[in-house]
């Protein structure tokens, strides 16, 4: 692509596998649109988030996944009835710095906070990956605010008591010496982790997307999307404090989750893809245990797509957005 971009539009070497080398302008708008806000918390902290859609919309809580940020969930155009309040995790993007020590209580105290800023008394949650196990622990931990959950590439409590080793080896589990702060190991998951911070700075996210690049119909759909991709790339920007990626990994795939998810109570949703073959969401095994746990979930698989390319701005999620919260509102339990 040669075309000449304005100025001030930033531009980066070619994306792996496609033609746009410069932000989407209609991206670049959107961005616009949602806005960046920040809330100071008790202890000095602070939380960063966009929004988008109707302020009298039904609120859409959203947790991107490890080494992304909140413009995982940014939308071509706010999505009908719904109030979507994408979050920067700690460590994130415009979010504050947390120890690799923090915990699911924190979050849900950080959560408590957001939300009484916000005024919101009852609220849905959603999240990709290791967003994912946010959603699950915060459903648990504000059961009396929590009116659904969205999951999109599940990831399950590889230390619960239900799994088994089979269930592990299935979900893709790390083996405990390569725990990124404990293992002796640990040294190489730490490596890798930390190293996709410089090169995303560099806009090289070959190692990032070379699951979606082999073998999904998600990545062939995607790669032609320059809106998705721009958005991809700005998300994987957000990506610049080690103790991001190396904190999820402590709390999610070696760690166990204080909350357990057999606890959840109201309406939760799947999505997952048929290629998934990430760490603690791998298909079959992972949405199959999650949904042996959650056994009143509604699990829908989403054929031929890889771990990333399952949830983005586009008109299936838009409708898988529409359809779980729609489901939420008339369900008996809210």
């Amino acid at each position: 692509m040669s075309a000449a971009v304005s100025p001030n539009i930033e531009t980066f070497p070619v994306f792996p596998g496609t033609n746009v080398t410069s932000l989407d302008p209609v991206f670049v708008a959107a961005k616009t649109r949602v806005g960046e806000y920040f809330l100071t918390l008790k202890d000095g902290r602070k939380l960063c988030w966009f929004e988008d859609g109707p302020a009298d919309g039904t609120p859409l809580l959203l947790f991107h996944g490890g080494a992304e940020g909140k413009y995982k969930f940014i939308q071509k155009a706010p999505i009908p009835g719904i109030r979507m309040i994408s979050i920067d995790r700690p460590c994130y993007g415009g979010s504050s710095h947390v120890p690799v020590s923090y915990s699911f209580h924190d979050a849900a105290d950080d959560i408590r906070q957001l939300t009484a800023h916000l005024k919101l008394d009852r609220f849905a949650v959603g999240g990709h990956s290791i967003g994912t196990c946010w959603a699950q622990q915060l459903a648990v931990a504000l059961h009396d605010k929590v009116i659904g959950v969205i999951l999109w590439a599940t990831m399950i409590d590889m230390q619960h008591e239900e799994i088994t080793s089979k269930i592990a080896e299935g979900a893709s589990r790390p083996p405990s010496i390569m725990h990124p702060t404990e293992g002796w190991c640990g040294c190489i998951l730490h490596s890798v982790f930390t190293g996709l911070i410089g090169k995303a700075a560099k806009y090289d996210f070959k190692d990032n997307v070379a699951a979606e690049m082999k073998c999904t119909q998600g990545w062939d759909e995607m790669k032609e999307d320059k809106f998705w991709i721009s958005s991809l790339v700005t998300s994987l920007r957000a990506n610049t404090d080690p103790d991001g990626i190396i904190g999820d990994a402590c709390r999610t795939l070696f760690g166990k989750w204080p909350f357990d998810v057999r606890k959840i109570t109201c309406p939760v949703y799947m999505f997952h893809g048929t290629k998934d073959s990430d760490m603690g969401s791998t298909y079959p095994v992972a949405p199959d245990f999650a949904k042996s746990l959650i056994k009143h979930a509604s699990l829908e698989e989403i054929y031929g797509f890889g771990h990333i390319a399952c949830v983005g701005p586009n008109n299936r999620t838009q409708s898988q957005i529409i359809k779980a919260v729609g489901a939420m509102t008339k369900s008996p339990t809210n």
